[in-house]
């Protein structure tokens, strides 16, 4: 495309990946265009005051001041409400704000995630339109400048003449001169006249054959879109139809052409009931001059087969009245197969996944009984070995025992996550205190926490009270947490608090654990809380684990209707914070009754 100027395109969005990805994109397939960038409404309106913008990208999703609110200022200065907006949004998809937009005066409104060679498209097609308009504007400023010219100038001749005129009157005996000299001086400005006369219809001659090119370049451009196009005039009739529009209809231009195109192509539904004419978006669309965007319909073909289509109706004003609409539309079969294929494949890996779930569920029931029995029997062996005064047996025996607790503590671990997934974890609500069931937690940690050597630091409110939970999955849940403090802090500090706080009146529970231990980086952060995942492969070989008790941690503390966070710095180690209700009441609990027994299990 040739330009006499560049263009300038803002682009208007608070996220800063979305400006990226946008301003990249835009380089990518545009030849000398500027782009300009504003991550917010207000900075957009600063950007327009200094800057010549030519076309506003705008995303509607912004805070403090959204993209209808911003293209409304836009469009109520004289200086900046020409400039073409096209509206972007992930969020604002409905036909409700679509029309808004267009309300507002804006020039197209795509939804996320953008197409993006629809987007190059009509970008392409919008800097063809202003550059057109720019040289018209610079043809018709040139041709003012010489008409101007030659207005002065004829001005000047006439003042001339006024003073010759005067002249003869004062001097009648010199008048035969005078006119001889006049009657040359005026061959000579007729002369001049006639050249500029010509010049004019050489300039008017210019200027047709512009108009003829700019209408075969028009033409050219509906013969090589990828998406059918079809104009009908206010009665519904079509006007044209390009080349797209015929190869997925089937009809040749002739037989579409003067007829009524819904009565061709559109007056029957998918299921092949008849689609009245009134009830038609297009029908609509020419009655009162709304823009009309359908995802969800069908067009007919000549040969009877019907196919999905997405189409835009744009009508057509002159001088405020609708005179006509442009339809551009495009099969979908593809996209709608694709979605269908996603659909089923989703469906197929959830029921693998619970099905998975289930089997695990299972299997560590039957696995636990016999570890169980493995276990008591290593604490009998170990009593008898102690009578006997055998310290090798004494230790071989501990090393089975200690062996069989750890890995009973996996199989748990798969047990709860497996319920979770199942859908089979299930809650004991009941009231009780709470430092008794913090004074446990205490009891079972502490000869981890001497082994290892660290400094412990127990912070509890005095006002902690009560609260209606499930103690057995809050003692799990800080236990976990614990534990894992323990398990990266080698001769650290650990400090454990609870208090009792209130949000907008309602009475939360708050305990932080903090170490100085090896501490986590924000890559791992982000994938901490998920199944079979260690902040890093080389802690699952230092310090063993399955990678589960996190992300049971974080679904316990969900159902329960609370909120889990972490701080982290590598190598100063890491703070879990947990907030949870104090009276739990989320609707996604299973409530059990008062005196039902919690299931089993080994914390």
């Amino acid at each position: 495309m040739s330009r006499s100027d560049s263009f300038n395109i803002l682009i208007v969005d608070d996220n800063k990946n979305n400006l990226f990805t946008l301003h990249t994109l835009i380089e990518e397939h545009l030849d000398d265009v500027g782009i300009v960038e504003a991550d917010s409404g207000m900075h957009a309106l600063e950007i327009l005051l200094q800057d010549k913008i030519d076309l506003i990208l705008l995303d509607v999703q912004m805070p403090e001041m959204d993209g209808f609110e911003t293209a409304q200022m836009v469009r109520s200065r004289k200086k900046t409400q020409h400039i073409p907006i096209v509206f972007l949004t992930a969020a604002y998809k409905s036909e409700e704000f679509r029309q808004k937009g267009f309300s507002i005066g804006a020039a197209d409104y795509l939804t996320k995630p953008i197409d993006a060679p629809q987007l190059i498209n009509r970008i392409k097609s919008y800097l063809r339109f202003i550059e057109q308009e720019r040289q018209h504007n610079q043809e018709l400023e040139e041709r003012v400048q010489s008409r101007t010219a030659e207005l002065l100038t004829a001005n000047s001749q006439l003042q001339q003449e006024i003073i010759e005129r005067k002249q003869i009157e004062a001097q009648l005996q010199d008048i035969r001169n005078q006119l001889e000299h006049r009657i040359q001086e005026r061959t000579k400005e007729l002369s001049e006249t006639n050249r500029h006369l010509q010049e004019e219809i050489n300039e008017r001659k210019q200027a047709e054959i512009a108009l003829k090119k700019l209408s075969r370049q028009t033409h050219l451009i509906l013969e090589s879109a990828g998406e059918g196009i079809c104009g009908l005039d206010i009665e519904g009739k079509t006007t044209f139809i390009n080349p797209a529009a015929v190869a997925m209809l089937g009809y040749q231009p002739e037989e579409m052409v003067g007829k009524i195109q819904h009565y061709v192509m559109h007056d029957k539904r998918e299921d092949g009931s008849i689609y009245p004419f009134e009830e038609c978006p297009i029908y609509a669309a020419l009655h009162d001059g709304s823009v009309r965007r359908i995802d969800n319909e069908v067009f007919w073909r000549k040969s009877g087969t019907c196919f999905p289509v997405e189409y835009i109706t744009t009508p057509i004003l002159e001088e405020g009245e609708v005179i006509g609409a442009v339809v551009t539309f495009r099969d979908i079969t593809e996209q709608k197969e694709t979605e269908q294929f996603l659909t089923i494949a989703k469906e197929t890996a959830e029921a693998a996944n619970l099905a998975k779930s289930r089997f695990l569920a299972n299997m560590s029931h039957e696995l636990r009984t016999p570890l169980n029995a493995i276990i008591g029997y290593s604490e009998m062996l170990i009593e008898q070995a102690e009578d006997l005064e055998e310290p090798d047996l004494v230790h071989d025996l501990s090393n089975i025992q200690v062996a069989g607790k750890h890995l009973l503590n996996l199989i748990n671990d798969i047990l709860d996550f497996s319920k979770i997934e199942a859908g089979k974890m299930q809650l004991s609500l009941h009231e009780f205190e709470i430092l008794p069931a913090l004074e446990m937690v205490l009891i079972s940690v502490r000869p981890q926490m001497e082994k290892a050597k660290d400094n412990f630091d127990v912070i509890f409110d005095e006002s902690l009270g009560s609260m209606y939970s499930d103690s057995v999955r809050l003692q799990q849940i800080l236990l976990n947490l614990l534990g894992n403090a323990i398990k990266f802090t080698q001769s650290g500090s650990i400090v454990f608090t609870a208090q009792r706080i209130e949000q907008e009146n309602i009475p939360y529970i708050r305990f932080t654990i903090t170490d100085t231990g090896i501490g986590i980086t924000q890559e791992q952060q982000r994938r901490l809380f998920q199944p079979f995942t260690q902040a890093d492969t080389s802690a699952t070989r230092k310090y063993g684990g399955t990678g589960l008790g996190l992300s049971i941690t974080k679904q316990l503390v969900n159902m329960m209707g609370g909120t889990i966070q972490l701080q982290s710095e590598v190598g100063k180690g890491s703070c879990f914070t947990i907030l949870l209700p104090a009276n739990a009441n989320p609707p996604h609990i299973y409530f059990r009754h008062p005196n039902t027994q919690p299931e089993e299990h080994e914390l």
